[in-house]
């Protein structure tokens, strides 16, 4: 293509040329960031598992505080379910490298990747989503709709080290509790500094927004209120 023929068409027009690998590139730079969004989040997410491992004292793989379902629910909260397959692999590495073979690592990883998704689910469908702390109702909807994926998560990880033989049926109880409520306690701690922090970093006249002036800017996701 020639520099006459593009001075020709006129202001804002996008030659044939253009228009044909204009989306192939809009896409591969979309399908960069979010692999390189994916990678940043599983790696988080077994820095903050090895950190919250420090407080495991039932079980190698049961503590009382669990960061990284605070991790995921806001993940999936902020980038939707397609985030889904970063949790799962940084649950599967916390996991394996810490207690457990692959077979149990991965139904571990299974129920931390269902708890995310169903937490996040409740959340946007009984506490208006991300925007959870706008509101005192919502603040309380929110609490209560980490308690059933947390209870999911500590259900399938303990049956998992159970049926592998890494715990004793016996005594899965208090293991089952402290997995439970240590998800409970990663959700409600980690989770609303994190959505907290987003909406104010990307608010108008937040100054992650002041330097995106003069560039294309997506439209602000619409909130509903009931």
């Amino acid at each position: 293509m020639s520099y006459d023929s593009l001075a020709m068409e006129p202001p804002g027009a996008l030659s044939q040329e253009g228009y044909d690998r204009g989306p192939d590139i809009v896409a591969f730079r979309f399908t960069a960031a979010h692999w390189a969004r994916l990678a940043a989040l599983a790696a988080l997410y077994v820095l903050a598992g090895k950190l919250g491992l420090h407080f495991a004292f039932v079980h190698a793989s049961a503590t009382a505080v669990w960061p990284p379902t605070g991790i995921a629910l806001a993940a999936f909260l902020l980038f939707g379910s397609r985030v889904w397959p970063a949790v799962a692999v940084g649950a599967f590495l916390v996991n394996v490298t810490t207690a457990g073979s692959v077979a149990t690592s991965l139904g571990v990883a299974a129920g931390n990747t269902l708890e995310g998704l169903l937490s996040a689910w409740l959340v946007n469908r009984f506490a208006h989503g991300r925007y959870a702390f706008e509101r005192a109702q919502d603040i309380f909807a929110f609490v209560v709709a980490v308690v059933p994926g947390a209870l999911v998560s500590a259900t399938m990880g303990v049956a998992s080290l159970a049926l592998g033989g890494y715990a004793l049926w016996a005594g899965s109880g208090p293991i089952w509790a402290t997995w439970g409520l240590g998800d409970i306690t990663g959700a409600l701690i980690v989770a609303p500094p994190l959505l907290l922090w987003a909406e104010s970093s990307y608010s108008p006249g937040s100054p992650s927004m002041g330097r995106c002036r003069g560039s294309a800017r997506l439209p602000s996701p619409q909130r509903t209120r009931s």
